[in-house]
C-alpha cells in the first residue's frame, strides 16, 4: 500500500510539472507576413504565419496554391522552436493570385483549425476577394459524435473518482462494501474504454484515419500522447489496486479506507490529465490557475455524480433498513454540499475565461450549453434539498416507505446530472464562446450583392438599387434626378415597377414605390422569386409631364458568392 501511494504521488507530481508550463488553446491565426490581400512586386523570401499558441508539429501544415487550384511545391516548411510560427519557403513564383492554406492542431487541447487567405504577386488581372477563414472549431453546428464521446468520457471520469469518495464515507457493512466495489469496477471499465475511444477519435480527426503510423505519432510524439500515456498508467494502477488490494469482507475498515484514499489519489491524477488537455489550458496568462480550477471542477463534479450513482446503487440494499439509509443520506448530503460549493467556486474562473461577456453567453452554442447547465442546476439543488431536509428526517424516524422514495429522488438527480454532463460534453467539443465571438467580430463583412443600375430618359436620370439583390425579399429603391441640374425630383405622382423574368414564363408582377425623401422612392417585395435575368420596367408619372419609362435588367443570384 505505501508503495502504491508513493507511485501515485510521483505521477501526480509529474503531471503537475506539465501543468507548470501550460500552453494556450485553439490555434487561431494571429498575424502573417505578407498580410492577407497583400499585393507584392515579387516573390517574398518566405511566408510567415504566427498562431495564438504552440502547434503539434506532426499534424500541422501550411502550403500555397495558385489560382487554378494547383499546389505549389514548397522548398521548406519550418516550425519555430516555441511552436507558434510556421514559415513556408518556395521558389520563384510567376505573377498571379495565390492562396496560403493552413491546417494546424493545438498542442493544448487538440482542436483542429484551418483557413486560408489570398495574396497577389506581380501584375494580375484577377483581384483577391478577401481573406477567408474556415475553422472546424468555430462551426455553428455541434459535432454530435464528439460531444457524445466526451460525455461518456466525463461520466467515466466521474465514476472513477466519485465512487471511492462515496465508499470512503458510506456506512461500513458487508453488503454496502461489496456493492461499492462492484460499481467501482464498472466506473473503471468505462473510464478505460472511453480513454481508448477518445484516442482513436482524436487520431482520426487530426490525421484523417486510424493508420498505425498516425496512431503511433499521436501517442509518442505529441503532448496529448504524453498525457494519455500518463492517464493509462494511472488507470492501470487503479485497476490493480481494485483487483489485488480491495477485497470486500477480507480487510478491516481502516485498511479499506487506505485503499480508497489511494484510489482517490490515482483518480485525481487521471482527472489532472484531462484538465491539462482542456480549454482551461488555453489561458495566455495565469494558465496554471485555470488548469487548477478546471481540475477542482472535475473533482467536485465527480464527487457529486459518482456519489449519487453510489447512493442509487446501495439504497437498493436497504429496503427494510430505513435507519441505515438515513445515515447514508446524511453522510452523502454533507459530502454533496461541499462538492456543490466547490463546483460553483471552481466554475467561476472558467466562465470568466471562456465567456467573458453577456453577448458571448447569449449568442453562441457554448454559451447556450452553459445556460442549460445553470438552469438544470436549480431543480437538481431542489431535489437535493428535499433529500436533506425531508427524506433524511423521515428515514431516521424509521419510515420504511421513504427508502423507495429516496431511490426515486436519487434517480431524478442522476438523470439531471447526466443531462448536465451532456451539456459539458458539448462545451468541451466546441470552441469557447469568447473565441467564437472574437473571430465573428473580426471576420470580414459579407460581400455586397446589391445591384445598382442607372438610365437616363429625356431629362430624367433614374437610379435603381435592389438590395440585397438575391432571390427572395428585396428593397427596391428608385432615385430620380434632373439630368441637367442634378437636383432630386420629388414630385412623381406614381411610380410603377413591372417585373418579369427574362426566360421563365412567370408573367408580370407589379410594385409601387412611395416617396421617402429627396427624390428617393422605396418599396419592399419578394417578386424576384427565382434566379436569372429579370426585366424591371419603371414607369414614372409627373404632373404636366409625359410618362418616363426605362428598363433595367438585373441578374439575380440565389445566394451570395463565397469569397
Amino acid at each position: 500500500m505505501p508503495r502504491l501511494m508513493v507511485l501515485a504521488a510521483a505521477i501526480l507530481m509529474f503531471l503537475l510539472g506539465i501543468a507548470a508550463n501550460p500552453v494556450s488553446a485553439h490555434a487561431s491565426l494571429e498575424r502573417s507576413d505578407p498580410t492577407p490581400n497583400a499585393r507584392l512586386g515579387s516573390t517574398p523570401e518566405a511566408f510567415h504565419l504566427w498562431f495564438t499558441e504552440p502547434l503539434e508539429a506532426q499534424f500541422s501544415s501550411v502550403h500555397l496554391v495558385d489560382s487554378s487550384g494547383t499546389r505549389v511545391t514548397a522548398e521548406s516548411v519550418v516550425l519555430s522552436a516555441d511552436g507558434r510560427q510556421m514559415t513556408l519557403r518556395t521558389g520563384l513564383l510567376p505573377d498571379g493570385v495565390y492562396t496560403i492554406v493552413w491546417r494546424v492542431v493545438s498542442a493544448a487541447d487538440g482542436h483542429l483549425t484551418q483557413g486560408s487567405y489570398p495574396i497577389t504577386i506581380g501584375v494580375s488581372t484577377i483581384s483577391p476577394l478577401g481573406a477567408t477563414t474556415q475553422s472546424l472549431t468555430l462551426d455553428s453546428s455541434v459535432p454530435v459524435e464528439s460531444a457524445a464521446l466526451r460525455w461518456l468520457n466525463l461520466l467515466g471520469l466521474a465514476l472513477l473518482a466519485g465512487l471511492p469518495i462515496f465508499a470512503l464515507s458510506a456506512p461500513f457493512t458487508p453488503q454496502v462494501e461489496r456493492r461499492c466495489w462492484t460499481v467501482t469496477w464498472g466506473g473503471w471499465l468505462l473510464a478505460g474504454v472511453t480513454a481508448f475511444l477518445v484516442l482513436a477519435a482524436q487520431t482520426a480527426l487530426i490525421s484523417g484515419g486510424l493508420l498505425p503510423d498516425a496512431l503511433t505519432s499521436m501517442v509518442f510524439e505529441t503532448r496529448y500522447g504524453a498525457l494519455w500515456l500518463a492517464r493509462l498508467v494511472l488507470w492501470t494502477l487503479y485497476g490493480l489496486a481494485l483487483l489485488i488490494l480491495w477485497r470486500p469482507g477480507a480487510t478491516s475498515r481502516t485498511a479499506q479506507q487506505r485503499i480508497q484514499i489511494a484510489l482517490i489519489l490515482l483518480a485525481a491524477g487521471v482527472l489532472l490529465t484531462q484538465s491539462l488537455y482542456s480549454h482551461g489550458s488555453g489561458a495566455e496568462t495565469n494558465a496554471s490557475l485555470f488548469i487548477a480550477a478546471d481540475w477542482l471542477h472535475l473533482l467536485a463534479m465527480s464527487t457529486w455524480v459518482g456519489g449519487l450513482v453510489g447512493l442509487a446503487a446501495t439504497t437498493a440494499l436497504m429496503r427494510g433498513e430505513p435507519l441505515l439509509a438515513g445515515q447514508m443520506v446524511g453522510r452523502f448530503s454533507n459530502l454533496a454540499r461541499m462538492a456543490v460549493l466547490l463546483l460553483i467556486l471552481s466554475g467561476i474562473p472558467g466562465a470568466l475565461l471562456h465567456i467573458g461577456s453577456f453577448e458571448a453567453l447569449t449568442t453562441t452554442v457554448y454559451g447556450a450549453a452553459l445556460i442549460i447547465k445553470l438552469v438544470l442546476l436549480a431543480p437538481l439543488l431542489g431535489v437535493a434539498a428535499v433529500n436533506l431536509l425531508v427524506t433524511r428526517r423521515r428515514l431516521r424516524e424509521g419510515e420504511g416507505v421513504w427508502v423507495g422514495r429516496l431511490r426515486a429522488l436519487v434517480g431524478v438527480e442522476v438523470a439531471l446530472l447526466l443531462v448536465i454532463l451532456a451539456a459539458a460534453g458539448v462545451m468541451t467539443a466546441i470552441a469557447p464562446a469568447r473565441q467564437v465571438l472574437a473571430e465573428r467580430l473580426a471576420a470580414p463583412p459579407p460581400p455586397d450583392t446589391s445591384i445598382f443600375e442607372m438610365e437616363v430618359a429625356g431629362s430624367v436620370m433614374v437610379h435603381m438599387l435592389v438590395s440585397p439583390g438575391l432571390v427572395g425579399e428585396n428593397t427596391f429603391t428608385v432615385e430620380l434626378y434632373d439630368d441637367t441640374t442634378g437636383e432630386p425630383i420629388a414630385d412623381a405622382m406614381l411610380i410603377r415597377l413591372r417585373l418579369e423574368h427574362a426566360v421563365e414564363p412567370l408573367g408580370e408582377s407589379e410594385l409601387r414605390p412611395v416617396h421617402a425623401e429627396d427624390g428617393r422612392y422605396t418599396v419592399v417585395g419578394s417578386n424576384l422569386s427565382i434566379p436569372g435575368e429579370w426585366r424591371i420596367r419603371v414607369s414614372i408619372q409627373r404632373p404636366g409631364q409625359f410618362d418616363t419609362v426605362v428598363d433595367f435588367t438585373p441578374l439575380i443570384q440565389s445566394e451570395a458568392p463565397v469569397p
